[in-house]
């Protein structure tokens, strides 16, 4: 029934987006990240328990508008993996993007950057597992050339009462 609400405001969602800014810029992103464990609440994630030296890795796909250069607003899916060689919890994300980016006419640029989506995980231990997640980042852009942007971001992320630092490198075009 979650999965159902969820599906449907994604989809109403993208809808508005999509037809507010119908003469936009569309924009792709892939990116590649580590997630470091700053503080895990481990009868909460999961239910399973994640050493302190724990990490994960994380792949994201992101398509969305740009509708100024100063604002992208997006839909992405992502798959994530923990703690690889103890537990093997993996799962996979669908959030919303929203970046702001100040205005200035370099090449290399700051932004700002926040994620809100769901997440469901899967683990050995047990059945899985379905929250929200909220994220927080800031993070530097370099154009390339004309169609290609390199990113590099970190922040926070928020999810089940624990709090994660993630660390991405993307490339958009």
């Amino acid at each position: 029934m979650k999965i159902n609400k969820v599906i449907i405001t994604i989809f109403i969602l993208f809808s508005i987006v999509s037809s507010g800014y119908a003469q936009s810029k569309i924009e792709g992103k892939f990116e590649a990240g580590y997630i470091l464990f700053n503080h895990i609440n481990s009868q909460k994630f999961n239910n399973s328990r994640l050493a302190d030296e724990s990490y994960g890795l994380n792949l994201n796909a992101i398509c969305g508008l740009q509708p100024s250069e100063k604002a992208f607003v997006g839909l992405g899916l992502g798959y994530l993996n923990f703690d690889l060689s103890n537990s093997g919890i993996h799962g996979i994300t669908a959030f919303s993007t929203f970046e702001f980016i100040p205005p200035t006419y370099k090449k290399t640029k700051f932004y700002l950057r926040s994620n809100l989506g769901y997440s469901q995980r899967w683990s050995r231990q047990s059945k899985e597992r379905g929250t929200s997640i909220l994220e927080l980042n800031l993070g530097l852009k370099r154009r390339m050339n004309h169609k290609m942007k390199l990113y590099m971001h970190s922040g926070v992320l928020f999810t089940q009462r624990s709090v994660f630092i993630p660390i991405r490198l993307g490339v958009g075009f």
